[in-house]
């Protein structure tokens, strides 16, 4: 019987890809498993790969001699046996995914039955218009023995599959996430599987229609205006294609304002964020489906000025500007704002009403050897808090000793803090 090669090109994309250990990282082999290939009438296989895969990180393969006899050496874990599925194409057989428990020692006479194509099962893949939906895989499995066995297929550009089979009751499935599955192809992937007898050569047929997936749309029409140096959200959803959706901006966009950023979950985007800047934004949102589909959409995003500011300068305790040092504020309501002292060492920050902490770099007041004060600053009804002295104390001396357990046991990762009031103002080093 002449069987079509259709099923030997989808063979390859279903051959369990796993990663392969370099001989620096590869785990001890502690086991091997041994055994025969032999067809249903009891006959050795030779010359055909057959491989060893745990589904996790590792595979290993040997090639059949000429009575079917392999050797693969293994790892402590549970195994996965089977031939490659290319080969058994081409070979006129089908065979089956065996488990073998491995713990420190060889398995032997394992007799790995793959069973000879007597019958094939063809068919057609469509649209709902009767349009041949060329390129998909598919798969059929029916059971022997007690063990499964697989064979696979993919669709030519009329739509055709055919796949080699043995007697028995074979369950046809249509692919539906896989690269070649039915939503990458841009369908609804329900009503995708039948169940088919094949007695005596019968060759039976399974028809399958799909309708189209609606068109990949961005749902949202406008985002919300937000105001620099306080929190930003806005959801973005999309309609239509193959979920989930993966968001980012266009590449034709302008850039998200300072502080902002774009993120993804399974189904929605979101705008999230502290904008540091104000003004009006032309952003272009991109999304793209499971399937590879995409659709744009572009935003105006309106970033409002803040109601106001803070105002001062930083020094040392001798009195020296301390210029080029980032100042940080931070609001009870998550808001942020930033800024850099210039060569007077003054500073300004766009806030908003509330209560704001002003804070400094751990890491650049340790390279600068300061120590900064607990600095807090009320903002109400947009009035500006102007002229505001923030003295750092330069390090003079440390403090060192050690954290033990009641036991005496050095205690690592923990975090120690000392703290100070000079001048009526609280200072804290970490």
């Amino acid at each position: 019987m002449n069987f079509s090669l259709l099923s030997l090109m989808f063979s390859a994309a279903m051959v369990l890809a796993v990663p392969q250990f370099s001989l620096a990282d590869a785990p001890e082999i502690t086991a091997r498993l041994k055994g025969h290939v032999v067809d249903n009438q009891a006959s050795g296989v030779s010359n055909i790969l057959i491989r060893a895969s745990n589904f996790s990180d590792a595979s290993f393969s040997a090639r059949t001699d000429d009575d079917g006899a392999f050797d693969i050496g293994v790892f402590d874990g549970t195994w996965y046996l089977e031939v490659d599925p290319g080969e058994a194409v081409a070979r006129g057989v089908v065979g089956p995914v065996v488990a073998h428990e491995v713990s420190g020692q060889d398995i032997t006479n394992i007799v790995h039955t793959v069973r000879v194509v007597t019958g094939e099962i063809t068919g057609t893949v469509t649209d709902n218009g009767g349009g041949a939906i060329a390129g998909v895989s598919l798969s059929a499995t029916a059971s022997s023995g007690g063990d499964a066995y697989t064979v696979f297929g993919q669709t030519d550009g009329a739509g055709n599959y055919r796949l080699g089979v043995f007697d028995g009751v074979w369950q046809v499935t249509v692919n539906c996430f896989t690269e070649n599955g039915l939503t990458a192809k841009g369908f609804f992937c329900d009503d995708n599987s039948r169940s088919v007898l094949v007695s005596e050569g019968n060759n039976p047929s399974a028809h399958f229609s799909f309708a189209p997936l609606p068109p990949l749309e961005i749902a949202t029409t406008n985002i919300a205006a937000g105001t620099q140096s306080a929190p930003y959200f806005a959801e973005l959803s999309a309609t239509g294609g193959a979920p989930s959706y993966f968001w980012t901006l266009a590449p034709s966009s302008q850039p998200l304002p300072a502080g902002m950023e774009l993120s993804s979950d399974e189904l929605t985007g979101r705008l999230t964020g502290v904008p540091q800047v104000s003004g009006s934004f032309s952003i272009t949102i991109h999304v793209a489906d499971s399937g590879g589909r995409t659709a744009d959409r572009q935003f105006a995003l309106e970033i409002a000025p803040a109601a106001t500011h803070i105002g001062g300068w930083v020094e040392d305790d001798a009195g020296t500007a301390l210029t080029n040092l980032q100042v940080r504020a931070h609001s009870e309501s998550e808001g942020f704002a930033a800024s850099v002292t210039d060569g007077a060492g003054a500073f300004q920050l766009p806030v908003n009403d509330g209560l704001w902490s002003i804070g400094f770099s751990d890491e650049e007041l340790a390279q600068r050897g300061l120590v900064a004060p607990e600095f807090l600053v009320s903002i109400s009804e947009g009035a500006p808090a102007a002229n505001q002295r923030i003295v750092l104390q330069r390090v003079v001396g440390s403090i060192t000793g050690s954290v033990r357990s009641a036991r005496g046991a050095a205690v690592d990762f923990i975090s120690v803090t000392a703290s100070a009031t000079i001048n009526g103002t609280n200072y804290a080093a970490a």
